[in-house]
């Protein structure tokens, strides 16, 4: 038989490269979509692509908003994996940089999956921040309504809380109303941590949720608390691509919801991770530490996400030390040129 083949988008963020690793170690064969030539090289020439290259296809979409945008792109492979959308950055245009990006880029995407009847399951990142967060304890079917998409937003996490909030409402009525030949999945993380292997400066590490822990041991303050739950990129990388099993039933609805968190942290504690695990760059300065970043208390049950994937998490301390160690890797390099 031949290998079941999968398209990822946004193959070369964080996330995206992390779960195209794991699709080719898993045997898939993969279509990556990114958006520009230099995406491209970056993903052939990372150390984890080489044993891979003939199981990796690469294509082009420019524009993701674009109607049929990924009409060809879809075409005969039997999974998608949609991982592409905004992140929570500086903004002052909420509805064009989050919700815009999150909800048509998804919808189109989902538009065309229904053009290719090879499709079987889609497998969506969403977010944590789609769920009630106001609750004592927090689970996959606590789901925060959906706000207007041209509300006026408090603030850059709250808009990009309702990009994925809107996002996951729209997907939910599209397969209500179109009822299309394939499934879908929601993957909702925590915050995301761990080394990105396509990081090759330190300028990269300012963006994307590594920086909540390069700024802490730069000493950087935070203006505003970081929900405390966190989650290994490796891990969910490698959920996303078991998800694609269609043993793992979906019910009636057509779509299911697991939640990606290793368990609760407090942002404080990444000084003393650092203190024992870097002692030496400590003491040399190279890491100073003291960055304040609050913690905004959250439980989340993990109980569904456990029973079905048995995935054994790597905690707080093992991502700060991997994200650390991706950074001064990276510095060491920048300073010997």
């Amino acid at each position: 038989m031949a290998p079941k083949s999968v398209l990822i988008t946004g193959a070369n963020g964080h996330l995206g490269f992390r779960a195209l690793v794991s699709a080719l170690e898993a045997g898939y064969q993969v279509r990556a979509v990114v958006r520009r030539p230099v995406a491209a090289e970056q993903i052939k020439n990372a150390k984890s692509i080489q044993p891979y290259h003939n199981k990796l296809e690469i294509v082009f979409v420019q524009d993701l908003l674009k109607e049929g945008a990924f009409d060809d792109a879809v075409v005969g492979v039997d999974y998608i994996l949609h991982i592409a959308s905004p992140v929570s950055r500086p903004s002052t245009d909420y509805y064009a940089d989050f919700i815009e990006p999150a909800v048509q880029g998804t919808l189109g995407l989902l538009r065309s999956a229904t053009k290719s009847p090879s499709v079987k399951r889609v497998v969506i990142t969403s977010s944590i921040a789609v769920l009630n967060l106001a609750l004592d304890k927090i689970s996959e079917i606590d789901l925060a309504p959906a706000p207007d998409q041209h509300a006026a937003f408090p603030s850059v996490f709250a808009a990009y809380s309702a990009s994925k909030q809107i996002a996951l409402s729209e997907t939910t009525k599209f397969l209500e109303t179109t009822k299309p030949g394939f499934d879908v999945v929601h993957i909702l993380p925590a915050v995301i941590l761990g080394r990105n292997e396509l990081a090759t400066s330190t300028e990269d590490f300012k963006s994307g949720t590594n920086r909540y822990i390069l700024n802490i041991v730069l000493g950087v303050d935070a203006p505003a608390p970081m929900l405390g739950a966190s989650v290994h990129v490796n891990d969910v990388g490698l959920i996303h691509v078991l998800a694609l099993d269609e043993k793992i039933t979906v019910g009636e609805t057509g779509v299911r919801n697991f939640i990606a968190s290793a368990g609760g942290v407090t942002w404080g504690d990444v000084n003393g991770v650092v203190r024992e695990r870097f002692h030496e760059e400590v003491e040399k300065g190279v890491l100073k530490l003291g960055g304040k970043l609050d913690t905004k208390v959250v439980n989340f049950d993990t109980s569904t996400t456990n029973e079905v994937f048995w995935l054994k998490w790597k905690g707080f301390e093992d991502q700060v030390e991997s994200v650390v160690s991706a950074y001064l890797s990276v510095k060491d390099k920048e300073e010997s040129k």
